[in-house]
């Protein structure tokens, strides 16, 4: 909150108008608000579910986590309307130059560093998330290529799936992708694109990032994912911190009794 206050007033007093120190994933969807207010919990020593499969994202981490973020929307150096941008809008805000920071997913280099198209593509830089006090922490995803098991052709999938994500292909597509390969982004095209700082939080995110037990892949995720992302846009549009939390953590708790997580885990 400081440094975004502090780049703010930088800003202000340099006379600079239209462009706000910072904003994040704030828009209502189940990995969409999640997938950002999932690290900053998990940051802050939170998280979203325990050992028991129980919901447990109304602790005091979690609601000190909340509060952070709520302020990093919502403060002062944050645009207006901030509650209800995703991805795409702040993006195309930080490529027009309206926006001197923000958190991005690793492959949103390709709307920023294009000079046709961006007009800070030969000044912007990356570098790690911030560290919150348990933890420094992100969300890591990634598209995944898979073989349905009813195929009749599974062995014809599985040459293109090697093909796909082989070396010689990922060297083709060039930088305008986050690649897959831990290698290619140590060869030269990408040390020669000169942002070090994005490589660098690029492989930390892949070499350290872990799931949270909320996107772990659980059949309820769609329908807990939203009921929790409702609840963040209730936070941030100004709705209690605590007591948005707790409706929302027994509604979870009510979906998961039902579902077959907790069955499985023997629970």
């Amino acid at each position: 909150i400081t440094m975004k206050e502090t780049l703010q007033k930088a800003l202000d007093d340099d006379g600079v108008k239209g462009v706000y120190a910072f904003t994040t994933r704030a828009m209502r969807g189940a990995g969409r608000n999640t997938w950002t207010t999932a690290a900053c919990i998990r940051a802050y020593g939170g998280k979203f579910f325990d050992e028991n499969w129980n919901a447990v994202f109304n602790s005091p981490e979690a609601v000190q986590a909340m509060e952070v973020y709520k302020n990093m929307i919502t403060g002062y150096g944050s645009p207006p309307g901030s509650e209800a941008l995703g991805f795409y809008e702040i993006v195309d805000m930080f490529a027009a130059g309206q926006l001197a920071s923000m958190i991005a997913g690793v492959d949103h280099i390709v709307f920023i560093n294009d000079p046709e198209k961006s007009q800070v593509a030969d000044t912007w830089e990356a570098d790690l998330i911030p560290k919150g006090p348990a933890a420094r922490m992100t969300s890591p995803w990634a598209w995944s290529l898979g073989i349905n098991s009813s195929s009749r052709k599974q062995e014809a999938a599985w040459l293109f799936l090697q093909w796909a994500s082989s070396q010689p292909t990922m060297e083709l597509l060039g930088t305008g992708i986050s690649p897959s390969r831990m290698t290619l982004w140590d060869s030269k095209p990408f040390q020669d694109l000169n942002r070090p700082g994005w490589i660098k939080a690029a492989k930390w995110s892949w070499e350290n990032g872990t799931l949270s037990r909320f996107r772990s892949g659980i059949p309820e995720f769609p329908e807990v994912g939203e009921i929790a992302s409702v609840a963040f846009s209730e936070i941030f549009y100004g709705d209690p911190i605590q007591e948005t939390l707790d409706e929302a953590v027994e509604k979870v708790n009510s979906v998961m009794e039902k579902g077959p997580t907790r069955k499985r885990a023997g629970q």
